[in-house]
């Protein structure tokens, strides 16, 4: 039985193809961190923890606060302003946890550039026969 014709593999393809692609680009920025700021991959790996952390609490707080009607009532005379500009603070929050950039020390598979093509320089031939390349 082999595992690289069945139709259970031919289905996970499209998962898994992005997925590795994903995991490669992750991992040669952390390497990029090493070498460059000297962040061990550990701690690399620490910060991205980290801020994957902060992010699901803000995503969490700001999913579950908005069904929190009782809180408003500690800010008194002001609630209504309060009520008014909670889902409006929420989006933001979620905007940012969502869509921001990682900080500058977590690695990210988006900061690897993707090559799709590999261009080679042009060969051509001199007049004397021999080849030389041009970039």
């Amino acid at each position: 039985m082999s595992l690289g014709t069945g139709r259970h593999t031919r289905a996970a393809l499209p998962l898994l193809r992005p997925l590795t692609g994903w995991a490669a680009a992750w991992s040669l920025d952390r390497q990029r961190l090493w070498r460059e700021r000297g962040i061990t991959p550990e701690r690399a790996l620490a910060h991205w923890v980290a801020e994957l952390v902060v992010r699901a609490v803000i995503l969490t707080v700001c999913v579950t606060g908005l069904g929190q009607e009782s809180l408003l009532r500690l800010f008194g005379p002001f609630a209504d302003t309060v009520a008014y500009l909670c889902p409006l603070v929420m989006v933001v929050a979620i905007s940012l946890a969502l869509f921001k950039a990682p900080l500058a020390g977590t690695p990210a598979a988006r900061r690897c550039a993707r090559v799709d093509d590999v261009q080679t320089p042009a060969a051509s031939a001199t007049p004397n026969g021999v080849l030389s390349y041009s970039t």
